[in-house]
């Protein structure tokens, strides 16, 4: 039997009151791929932080090559022979790609840049041409596209000598050519005697590379697969893991007339041909994979990211939305993905985070009306169940899940009658989420729609009266709430679009 190189035993860690992981066993050989997946918020970032020095579980251990090890920062972990490549990519800028290269070589220490800088730029200039990768290596890596950097910080990994290599959603941002390059640099550390820790969505990668494959839901193992006896579709269903019964709370309402029609939409040159239609009093649901295009298109209704082409018609007339104000002139809402930065005001105390978007409504001879104001928001306080709930607290003094509630309870106070929700529930416990789930439901039956994007298919399958699946910029789904199931839509998540072949 095999000795892993790397082993995590019955790792434990506590987030937060919505999220922790439990007993989370895993392990990684010498020149063997292991591919890691499960939904966003699954916990595998969290492990890999554990692994890789970013943060300490509360219990279990860490072993490499079978003794124990205590692993408290992310030096240490490289002490280790433990290298992991982020999605945030962390290169010099004022460096060339040649010296970020080599900035982690164990020969760096040994002033090996500044005594053997022909050797290095040879060296590079023979990496890159074995990798097929087209970047001047002495270009400063601060001038790079995001993607080269991120193929940069691959090749940094292939030339430290590590042992464990941990690839955090490398693919997600390559086009066809790059993924060949990284599936080339993987394919060299394999040969290196390397082990890889390869996280991804893209069940074709995994078929592709891998020699195993584990599933993560909810901070929980659901169990590991050897991929050559294993079949997409048991893949699927290892994802598919059943949802909690009577966590949504259930309303029959009948959906109106077409009030918004979006069609061959493109942007960014990410969307292409986007085209679907949302009713009056509907939940439409929008999911897909990191990358697939879900928060882009919301954006694009509200007037943050301009269309490329493609147009907009509200209630049967073509609307221009070139900015937020003309989208909320539009009766259009939205609930943005990244709270922290772009949804509320920690500075702010309760009331004004709540109250910011509908201040005319309580406009009375050019003052605000302070008592009714202070009524109506104490009444959708109190509907949410935003604690503490004291209307002068400042914000940041909130939890993030009673955070997320007042921008919830913000655009609600707004009587727009189209309103994006991009992950209202994300970060917020189980009570929480039905608070929300509640006031979305509230909304609908007062004539209001609702587009949800959420990355969790069972919220998705729960509340939504249709669901679109994003893939690579593309719709690449549509299906009604009688038809859909978490296994079809994974298989229209992890496809391939039309458009995306035609690319290669």
């Amino acid at each position: 039997m095999r000795i892993p190189k790397l082993e995590v035993r019955n790792i434990s860690k506590h987030i937060s009151d919505a999220f922790s992981l439990h007993n989370v066993s895993l392990d990684l050989c010498s020149g063997e791929v292991h591919a890691f997946i499960g939904e966003n918020g699954s916990g595998k970032s969290t492990v890999i932080k554990i692994i890789s020095g970013v943060v300490k579980q509360d219990s279990g251990e860490v072993l490499i090559d079978n003794e124990p090890v205590v692993i408290e920062s992310v030096a240490e972990a490289k002490r280790h022979g433990i290298y992991c490549v982020w999605q945030d990519i962390n290169l010099y800028p004022n460096l060339s790609v040649a010296e970020n290269i080599y900035m982690d070589h164990p020969k760096s220490q040994n002033s090996f840049l500044a005594r053997n800088r022909f050797r290095m730029f040879r060296d590079c200039t023979d990496i890159f041409d074995e990798f097929g990768i087209n970047i001047d290596i002495r270009t400063n890596a601060g001038e790079l596209g995001f993607a080269q950097r991120q193929l940069v910080e691959m090749v940094r990994a292939y030339v430290s000598n590590a042992q464990i290599v941990i690839f955090d959603e490398p693919s997600a941002a390559f086009t066809s050519k790059e993924k060949d390059i990284l599936y080339r640099i993987i394919r060299a550390l394999k040969e290196k005697n390397t082990a890889i820790l390869y996280i991804t969505h893209l069940l074709d990668e995994i078929e592709l590379i891998a020699d195993r494959v584990s599933v993560i839901h909810q901070g929980r193992m659901i169990g590991t697969q050897t991929v050559n006896t294993t079949s997409k579709d048991d893949i699927i269903r290892m994802l598919a893991v059943p949802a909690e019964k009577n966590r949504y709370p259930k309303l029959n309402i009948s959906v109106g007339k077409v009030i918004m029609s979006v069609k061959d939409l493109s942007a960014a040159n990410i969307l292409n041909s986007i085209t679907f239609e949302l009713k009056k009093s509907e939940i439409l649901g929008v999911t897909g994979l990191m990358g697939s295009g879900r928060s882009l298109l919301a954006q694009c209704l509200f007037g943050i990211t301009p269309i490329k082409s493609g147009s907009i018609e509200i209630n049967g007339q073509k609307v221009k939305l070139s900015s937020p104000e003309d989208a909320i002139r539009n009766g259009i809402a939205l609930l943005p993905e990244d709270r922290a930065s772009s949804s509320i005001f920690g500075c702010l105390n309760l009331e004004n985070n709540v109250t910011l978007s509908s201040l005319k409504r309580f406009e009375q001879y050019k003052y605000l009306h302070n008592k009714i104001m202070t009524d109506v928001t104490d009444t959708y306080i109190k509907k949410l169940s935003i604690r503490p709930g004291n209307l002068h607290d400042l914000l940041e003094t909130y939890s993030g899940g009673n955070q997320q509630k007042a921008a919830v309870a913000r655009w609600m106070m707004s009587r727009s009658k189209i309103f994006i929700l991009d992950e209202p529930t994300r970060g917020v416990d189980v009570a929480s989420k039905t608070d929300i789930y509640n006031c979305i439901l509230d909304l609908v039956s007062k004539g209001a729609s609702v587009i949800l994007i959420s990355s969790d298919i069972e919220e998705i399958l729960g509340m939504c009266d249709r669901v679109l699946v994003l893939s690579e910029g593309e719709i690449s789904g549509e299906f009604r709430r009688s038809e859909a199931t978490k296994e079809a839509i994974m298989y229209k998540a992890t496809i391939k679009t039309a458009g995306s072949l035609n690319q290669k």
